[in-house]
């Protein structure tokens, strides 16, 4: 994990956040190797972590408030980024609530918005 005092937070939320994202991954959920990141191109204080199983994929979690907006272009730019910068397909949005419920949602590579849908038809 990168130092805590060394991370910049755009706000004490945004640290709230990335903590009890941090606790639940590591004493709940089992992860591995659960380690803060902060990429200052796209603004992000983010987590990486190996899942518990034999496969040892890297995951990579962006924490959010429940009531957080991001859009699909935001997405597509985090995907681009850290997927190239640590090797790893996979993005889960962490989304989380005062208390402390959290809601694990994978973002598929190569997401599509529905307006580029509409046009594949």
């Amino acid at each position: 994990m990168d130092l805590i005092e060394n991370i910049i937070f755009r706000t004490p939320k945004q640290k709230a956040l990335v903590l009890q994202l941090y606790k639940d991954l590591k004493f709940v959920r089992g992860n591995e190797d659960v380690k803060i990141h902060q990429f200052d191109e796209l603004d992000l204080v983010y987590i990486t972590g190996y899942l518990p199983d034999a496969e040892r994929q890297q995951e990579i979690l962006l924490p959010l408030a429940a009531d957080e907006a991001i859009s699909m272009k935001k997405i597509g730019e985090v995907q681009k980024c850290l997927f190239h910068r640590h090797k790893s397909s996979r993005l889960t949005l962490a989304l989380m609530d005062s208390d402390s419920t959290t809601v694990y949602f994978g973002v598929t590579p190569g997401l599509l918005p529905p307006s580029d849908l509409e046009g594949r038809k």
